[in-house]
């Protein structure tokens, strides 16, 4: 028994050996050029909305294989704890695509809301809609984070919306 805990010691030490050598030959010692810096804008970034869904739909476009995203929710203006319906059209240059699966996550960043994950089905060219309801934040926070993933023969692209909504 005595050998069996000594080897199995062994084994795990040189496990972890192995893998802080590892570690520090691929490590170059800079993670970001200024932390605190980058950590600030990040900050800033998460609390400011960069798309007005209240006027209409966010487009976004992904370069690598030419996708447009567009995200819309209906009815106007968008408001907490009411029936919504969220759209999402994908398009590949000028052509929609319909054979993708298209996800969306609901997220409040900076506080836990549970998880809002809108079941969206494709509707027709490209267009995929689902319901759902966006909790109202007891604290008052309005910004909402809406990540969209679409994927398609193998390939995954997300995108993601920073948006207000009305509690």
């Amino acid at each position: 028994m005595k050998t069996l805990i000594i080897t199995v010691t062994i084994i795990a030490l040189s496990a972890v050996i192995a893998s802080i050598i590892v570690g520090e030959s691929v490590y170059d010692g800079v993670v970001v050029e200024k932390p605190y810096e980058e950590g600030l804008l990040w900050d800033q970034k998460q609390k400011e909305a960069d798309c007005a869904i209240e006027t209409g739909l966010c487009i976004k476009t992904i370069e690598a294989g030419n996708i447009r995203i567009e995200f819309d929710i209906s009815p106007k203006p968008v408001r907490s704890m009411s029936e919504l319906v969220f759209s999402i059209t994908v398009m590949e240059g000028a052509a929609p695509v319909t054979d993708a699966v298209v996800s969306i996550d609901l997220t409040m960043p900076g506080m836990f809301m549970g998880v809002h994950r809108p079941l969206l089905k494709h509707v027709s060219s490209g267009k995929y809609q689902g319901h759902g309801v966006i909790p109202a934040c007891s604290h008052g926070g309005k910004l909402w984070k809406a990540e969209v993933t679409v994927e398609q023969k193998g390939k995954v692209a997300t995108v993601s919306y920073f948006f207000e909504v009305k509690n």
